[in-house]
């Protein structure tokens, strides 16, 4: 390495892994191995004299070691105005990268505007250390950005990755892969051609592919779209490796898409007996799949057998309890039902943490299994509720609650109010109601059972609105501050996609409106679980021809767009739903926006500019309602081109 380009190597480093004030690191050029201690200065950031700072740190190193890396929680000590901590860091490590958050309010997180801190371990002459660049690339394409709420950008990832070979050529071979994949999900200009020779210069620099060379070769080829080199390479992987994943994966497609039970099983008994003794993650959810399709085909006595015949498959918590939720909620083999519910309960008591379970920031496993306790308990008390034995069903929902109602599930609320209720609990029921409306968190059932409990009180008289606003006033004037402070103002990348009807929607064309953007796919279940709220925020404004509300089809799959066409259509056919659906086949619309996880919606200005976003769906259709209803409400009223 000449000493010119080591200087702009070494300037480029300190410009991209040094720290801010925010953060400092000692020493800041640590050796493999040492420990770096550090501290933390949250002023200026969204945790400023915030009493609950937790800190998240992210090993990173060559790609090897980021298979086996980890999100780790750091304990700090406050004095005064600064927290300090300790970062051990493995040999292995080539650095880390950390975030700071509140453990009791993980949406208030400083993660240095999506960049986080970072530490690059050093030689012993001073320079950055082998993966130091790279590693950090993958750190940003990886989970830890989405797990935070900071943005993956893929551009970020390759420019770190293309760093990193410039400084340590022979490191091409570990990074061929995260560049190639790269430049196949960003899909720029020009990708497929770069992802078209890298696999060749790949290939020339290899004297015979492994069968993991050849499984990511398969992966690229696919991801492009290239179907003829694709087969090729996927049966050169199942060749190579008869029962890996791949092959395993192709047997699984034929499992999903039969539709005669008799033969669905057939062929599942033969993927067992076939892969016998291969780790496999594909036998639990096709086991899953065919159970749900024994209830599909109202076969019960088939179901019981088929469960009876696989104790060993039947031990994970979550497949019990879909099954049992799914038999109570078609009122099908109620017994049956609670059988499974109490055996999910059974199970997740005993499960200890795997090694390789990763729990969003500022969640223990404590806290994790007291969520699927609450959940499964919501079950149980569905099933014993359905028949008819409500005292039971009662003490089973109060164990179902959260009893921080901030953090309660609206619908899980709702049928314990209902059901306390019935067994004669009104007054129980009024107050933990009145709670969760409050917190945000009731839905229309709760609020019109309050209404008529307020209303059969002695000299309340007509003053049911009043006392119902006087419940909601609170939260909706958090929601509102919230809102807007969450306001951005960014310009919204242009597009022009055709809907289903063929037309053509270009933002362009809808300027002077606020425009609604819903990324969605048919088979993302939050998604769907969503759009029953969106129907309802789309017809609050259907009257307004100044709000526009569009649902883009995005990440649907690789299919021939026909085939996606008609998939999409029909599921909204089925579902009735009158919205304006562009399609996003190639994903470069989602992009664009940097959509990594869906839902995700956008709220557009008047001018163009994007003023708020949502990702995810947190279950409560009214929330979700009130905040498009509030940010539309705020752009609405505000001159166009006034800032946030």
């Amino acid at each position: 390495m000449n000493a010119s380009f080591l200087n702009s190597f070494l300037l480029l480093v300190i410009g991209s892994l040094s720290a801010t004030a925010q953060v400092e690191f000692t020493p800041d050029k640590p050796l493999a191995g040492q420990t770096v201690r550090f501290v933390y200065t949250p002023k200026g950031t969204p945790l400023a004299d915030d009493p609950n700072v937790q800190c998240q740190a992210m090993y990173y190193g060559s790609p090897g070691f980021m298979n086996t890396s980890r999100p780790k929680t750091v304990t700090l000590i406050r004095q005064g105005n600064t927290w300090t901590g300790e970062l051990p860091l493995p040999e292995r490590a080539a650095g880390v990268a950390i975030a700071f958050i509140d453990p009791k309010d993980p949406k208030k997180v400083d993660h240095n505007k999506s960049d986080f801190y970072s530490v690059a371990v050093h030689t012993t002459a001073g320079q950055p250390a082998r993966h130091a660049l790279g590693g950090l690339g993958l750190v940003y394409g990886g989970s830890f950005p989405y797990m935070l709420g900071a943005d993956r950008e893929t551009d970020k990832s390759l420019r770190y990755y293309e760093q990193e070979v410039k400084a340590y050529p022979e490191s091409m071979e570990d990074y061929w892969p995260p560049i190639l994949f790269a430049y196949a999900y960003e899909r720029k200009d020009g990708y497929r051609e770069k992802v078209r020779k890298g696999i060749e210069e790949a290939k020339a620099a290899k004297k015979e592919p492994n069968p993991n060379d050849l499984s990511l070769i398969f992966q690229l080829y696919e991801l492009i779209g290239d179907k003829e080199n694709a087969a090729v390479y996927q049966q050169r992987v199942i060749q190579a490796d008869p029962k890996g994943v791949v092959a395993q994966g192709e047997r699984a497609k034929l499992v999903q898409k039969e539709e005669d039970l008799t033969r669905k099983k057939a062929l599942l008994l033969a993927f067992e007996k076939d892969f016998a003794g291969n780790p496999t993650y594909w036998l639990e959810s096709l086991t899953s799949h065919v159970a749900m399709t024994f209830l599909k085909h109202n076969e019960l006595a088939g179901l019981k057998q088929f469960i009876a015949e696989r104790p060993d498959q039947f031990k994970n918590h979550g497949t019990l309890n879909d099954i049992a939720w799914k038999l109570a909620e078609e009122s099908k083999g109620l017994l049956f039902a609670e059988e499974l519910s109490k055996k999910s309960l059974v199970v997740l008591k005993a499960e200890k943490q795997p090694d390789n379970f990763i729990l969003p920031p500022g969640m223990d496993w404590a806290d994790y299994q007291n969520g699927q306790y609450r959940m499964y308990m919501d079950t149980y008390a569905y099933i014993v509720e359905r028949q008819g034995r409500l005292a039971e069903a009662y003490e089973a929902y109060k164990e179902a609650i959260d009893r921080t109602p901030e953090r309660s599930n609206p619908e899980v609320n709702e049928r314990y109010v209902v059901c306390a209720i019935k067994a004669g609990h009104a007054a129980e029921a009024k107050q933990n109601g009145e709670a969760f409306v409050k917190a945000g968190k009731g839905t229309p059932k709760i609020k019109e059972v309050l209404r008529e409990l307020y209303l059969k009180q002695p000299g309340n008289g007509q003053d049911a609105d009043a006392y119902m606003a006087g419940l909601e006033a609170e939260y909706k004037a958090k929601q509102h501050e919230h809102i807007l402070k969450s306001l951005v103002n960014e310009p919204a990348p242009a597009f022009a996609l055709n809907d289903l009807d063929g037309n053509k929607i270009a933002l362009a064309d809808l300027k002077g409106k606020i425009v609604v953007v819903d990324f969605w796919a048919t088979w993302c279940g939050p998604c769907v679980a969503s759009f029953p709220s969106m129907q309802q925020a789309q017809a609050k404004f259907q009257r307004n021809p100044n709000v526009k509300f569009l649902f883009i089809n995005t990440m649907e799959g690789r299919d021939e767009a026909a085939v996606l066409t008609k998939k999409v259509a029909e599921f909204i056919q089925k579902k009735q739903y009158a919205f304006t659906v562009p399609l996003d086949f190639d994903n470069k619309v989602s992009q664009a926006y940097k959509v990594e996880g869906i839902p995700t919606k956008f709220v557009i200005d008047q001018e163009g500019n994007i003023r708020y976003r949502s990702i995810g769906f947190d279950g409560n259709p009214e929330k979700t309602v009130t905040e498009l209803a509030t940010v539309i409400d705020i752009l609405s009223t505000r001159p166009i081109g006034a800032n946030k």
